[in-house]
């Protein structure tokens, strides 16, 4: 009868900073109007003047890409003495726009602030080649944690005979674009 065999938990961790390549903006056009159809067609005249003045600046980076993201109508209301009045519409259009140009962030708000973009809603951050990084930082992981495993047997005076399990997670920090990598093995011993 096989007796159930030991084995050595490993944990490695390691983590890489990678500069981002790509940069992820969101803006924001809201207009107002006494009547819903003239604050919409308000917002779409000056979301398509954004928009054209935007990627007239990026003609350069075929990857680029802007877009209209969200687009909503709501009335507004004033409250007074328990009844509510319908005061105007509120016309919201949310761009997006992805850039590989990062250091042309700046010229690129300045552009959409000029159009009249209501605001600047979301800047993010991002790797295009962050499977590369994963990949390199995983298999650095494995080689290390098998190394560890292997030093605790041979302390111990056992053999290793094999991987009982493997887990391996990857992770973004937001905070400052840091991927982290990490595995965990358990390796069975003789």
């Amino acid at each position: 009868q096989n007796a159930e065999k030991g084995y050595i938990s490993v944990s490695v961790s390691e983590s890489k900073e990678i500069d981002p390549n790509i940069a992820n903006i969101t803006f924001s056009i809201e207009t107002t109007d006494n009547d819903s159809k003239k604050a919409a067609e308000l917002n779409n005249q000056i979301s398509v003047k954004v928009v054209n003045a935007i990627k007239q600046k990026l003609s350069f980076d075929e990857k680029s890409v802007v877009q209209t993201k969200n687009f909503s109508l709501s009335p507004n209301y004033i409250y007074k003495n328990g009844v509510s009045t319908l005061k105007n519409y509120t016309a919201t259009n949310t761009l997006y726009v992805k850039t590989y140009n990062i250091d042309g962030i700046s010229d690129l708000i300045d552009i959409a602030i000029k159009n009249n973009v209501t605001r600047v809603t979301d800047i993010s951050f991002m790797a295009d080649n962050e499977d590369k990084y994963r990949q390199e930082l995983t298999s650095s992981v494995v080689r290390r944690a098998k190394a560890q495993a292997l030093v605790i047997a041979e302390s111990l005076g056992e053999e290793i005979s094999g991987v009982k399990n493997v887990r391996v997670s990857a992770y973004q920090q937001t905070s400052n674009n840091t991927r982290l990598y990490s595995t965990k093995f358990k390796f069975k011993t003789k």
